[in-house]
């Protein structure tokens, strides 16, 4: 019988739960308007939210990763905070935690013994003692707690590998491409209302946080078509693929096409290197995935006579000059000031709460930047949490991709080798990512992150834990 299985509220303790819940969320919610259209969301995403979070620990935590992710950022930030400056996400990031531990205690449900438990651990670990080193270097307390609270997400991963079922990967998948694909209509919805196809050559580029699963969206696609069970799922997603990738075009995102290319060539070495491979007849995926995205990028552009590969080409022409591209000379200019703290305290870094302030003058109101952290992960965790942090973080993300690689090559499992195959692909194109944005750290992203964490770490947990 699996110990760790999901656990469901039977009669005898729903009851329980239910209040407990209620008074928490009631507590992080009171008062709020009682007229107004964000009152009428918040009371229905609450009343939605109770329901999921009752019926399983594991159900609650899908929920969590899928509201957190497809509700757009402005619309959070605008309409759904809870007192204390609280996301809705956060509290019910807080709830499924708790009915995590309260589940736990009553039925006695203890931690399984994985292979990514101590990295997960040690980065959470020094998360909280980089927060003791803000206190002690005398940062701003609302600074430091805007940023440990996303690192913090990653404790979702040990709700996973002890309530999760073994066989819910393929649903985890299977819902990250359906936001995938419901992020890319809403790209596609805001950018049509932002030009005027009157004119032509129009263009408004859309940029924000859930983009991030447009590129991540597009590997798994890819990895679907090569290794995903049943051919239904092929068709879906393929089917998906289509404002996915469209919506990526429109981002023009440079650093997204980096890694997604990066992502791409991971996804052809574990093809190429397959030993269970017999031919390649599959191999057009490798190159058919950028062929579709590119083709379907010129198709709307030539029904709606927007300017996409005029902005592309123009975006990445400035790349040569970085005077001329405000982004990148920006963000050169946050690098050089974060890289002066960072050595000033490299071991430990400066804890949570540091910040990086530096002249803003090319724009249309010159100003100064005071910024938390800066557009790439890994100045982030050294500015934050020096070597040691980054150490435990590079850790915990190269043992998962051996791990994704080593459970590809040993398992004749076709669902096991097509979560194994998303995660080595997208976690490569992750880590490349992070050269030029702080995600893994700095959003709610990270409860994607987190999850397929757990869900490998469950995967090759040692066979004793698998019973």
């Amino acid at each position: 019988m699996n110990r760790f299985r999901s656990i469901a509220i039977g009669p005898h303790n729903g009851s329980l739960i239910l209040g407990v819940c209620l008074i928490q969320l009631g507590l992080l919610v009171l008062p709020i308007p009682v007229f107004g259209q964000a009152a009428v969301a918040l009371l229905v995403l609450i009343t939605v939210s109770l329901y999921v979070v009752m019926s399983s620990v594991s159900n609650a935590t899908l929920f969590l990763i899928f509201v957190s992710t497809i509700i757009p950022g402005y619309v959070s930030e605008d309409f759904l905070i809870l007192p204390m400056d609280f996301k809705f996400a956060e509290g019910l990031f807080m709830a499924v935690m708790f009915l995590a531990l309260l589940t736990a205690l009553k039925d006695r449900v203890a931690l399984p013994q994985t292979l990514l438990d101590r990295p997960v651990t040690l980065f959470l670990v020094l998360v909280i003692f980089s927060c003791g080193i803000g206190i002690y270097l005398g940062h701003s307390v609302s600074q430091l707690l805007r940023d440990v609270r996303y690192p913090l997400y990653y404790g979702l991963f040990f709700v996973v590998t002890a309530f999760f079922p073994r066989g819910k990967h393929i649903t985890l998948l299977n819902m990250i491409i359906l936001i995938a694909f419901i992020v890319g209509l809403e790209y596609l919805v805001e950018f049509m209302l932002a030009i005027n196809l009157s004119v032509s050559g129009t263009f408004e580029r859309v940029a924000r946080v859930e983009g991030l699963l447009l590129p991540i969206g597009t590997l798994m696609v890819g990895a679907a078509w090569l290794y995903a069970p049943g051919r239904h799922i092929r068709l879906v997603s393929g089917i998906a693929l289509i404002p996915i990738a469209l919506a990526f075009v429109l981002t023009v995102g440079r650093g997204m096409w980096i890694s997604a290319g990066a992502g791409l060539f991971a996804l052809g070495f574990l093809y190429l290197w397959d030993r269970q491979r017999v031919g390649l007849r599959n191999v057009w995926v490798i190159a058919g995935i950028p062929t579709m995205v590119i083709l379907i990028g010129f198709a709307f552009q030539a029904v709606t006579e927007t300017g996409v590969v005029a902005v592309a080409a123009r975006r990445l022409a400035r790349i040569q000059t970085f005077e001329e591209d405000h982004s990148i000379s920006g963000r050169l200019v946050s690098y050089r000031n974060a890289l002066t703290k960072i050595l000033h305290r490299p071991v430990l870094g400066g804890g949570h709460g540091e910040t990086v302030t530096f002249p803003v003058v090319k724009t249309a109101v010159p100003h100064i930047a005071i910024l938390g952290a800066v557009d790439n992960v890994y100045l982030t965790i050294l500015l934050r949490m020096g070597i040691v942090g980054l150490a435990a973080f590079l850790w915990m993300y190269l043992k998962g991709l051996w791990l994704a690689y080593r459970l590809f090559q040993q398992s004749d499992r076709q669902d096991t080798r097509f979560f194994a195959a998303s995660f080595f692909s997208v976690y490569a194109a992750m880590l490349v990512y992070g050269m030029a944005d702080s995600t893994m750290m700095t959003t709610r992203m990270i409860f994607i992150h987190a999850a397929s964490l757990g869900i490998l770490a469950q995967q090759t947990a040692p066979d004793e834990q698998k019973t």
